[in-house]
């Protein structure tokens, strides 16, 4: 057996504790970004095989928060890719106002840049009070890096240009507070905003959301995964909900592509069709 075949199998025996020992469902993501994740993770722990992280998974508890950092890295900017969002201020969340009540499902929220740049554009677009956004992801420390709100201040100059891309209509530094080399976005714009835990592996849909925000995290899962999660999104859709995806994603010979239209499709954004009447 060479060492790949042997790697392999050590993946699959991790796979396995982690299945066994702590419920944690990542059979059907894709096998070449876990092996990265875990060899990354390996590496940084001073270990030499991926053996080594079996009695590890199972008797140290914050082994299993590394690992899950190391095997769900995404990087992630404030409204990144502006043209995504300049077109869901000015096409999707007009038709939203006309709900007297918005949900947001963020799904893979990572380290939270998105999430707040949604904020922010709800509450230029005067939706915010009576939006709510759910910020989710698998790693606890992805969710308490959103909940911080702090980031890098060399990032300043790349928010900000994002931001007048995407149709911003004031200075970004309005938004944030700056010390000791770090911003933070202000707490105001946090209230309308849950953070939570939420495995797509295994964890049910949310109920009557207008948007789902899923940006570049199904290209870490095999076609069954896909599917699944797709159908989740799908179901907690209201009529004619939107969905965004990253733009490496597609819903092209998915087992969802024919409930939706195809409606700025360059830019990942599919709208809900309605109902079929028989």
């Amino acid at each position: 057996m060479d060492s790949v075949d042997i790697e392999n199998h050590e993946l699959e025996l991790l796979l396995s504790t982690l299945l066994t020992h702590h419920n944690l469902d990542f059979t059907n993501y894709a096998r070449a970004s876990l092996k990265r994740g875990v060899k990354r993770h390996v590496e940084q722990a001073k270990l030499q095989y991926i053996s080594e992280l079996i009695p590890k998974v199972i008797h140290e508890p914050q082994c299993i928060h590394q690992l899950l950092d190391s095997l769900t890295i995404r990087v992630s900017e404030m409204f990144r890719d502006p043209n995504v969002f300049l077109t869901i201020r000015k096409k999707v969340l007009p038709v939203l106002r006309t709900y007297p009540r918005i949900n947001i499902w963020h799904v893979g929220c990572a380290s939270g840049e998105e999430i707040y740049s949604m904020a922010i554009m709800l509450l230029e677009e005067g939706l915010l009070n009576r939006s709510h956004l759910y910020a989710t992801d698998i790693s606890d420390t992805a969710i308490q890096n959103s909940k911080s709100a702090i980031y890098d201040a060399s990032k300043i100059t790349l928010f900000g240009e994002n931001y007048l891309k995407a149709g911003g209509t004031r200075d970004i530094s309005d938004y944030f507070t700056m010390a000791y080399g770090s911003i933070k976005l202000q707490d105001y714009l946090k209230e309308h905003i849950t953070f939570a835990y939420h495995n797509l592996t295994q964890d049910p849909e949310f109920a009557e959301v207008h948007l789902v925000m899923c940006r570049n995290v199904l290209i870490y899962f095999n076609q069954k995964l896909q599917n699944r999660s797709l159908l989740k999104f799908k179901d907690s859709l209201i009529h004619r909900g939107w969905l965004v995806l990253g733009d490496k994603e597609t819903l092209n010979g998915t087992s969802v592509q024919s409930d939706f239209d195809n409606t700025y499709q360059s830019l990942r954004i599919f709208q809900k069709k309605l109902p079929s009447v028989i």
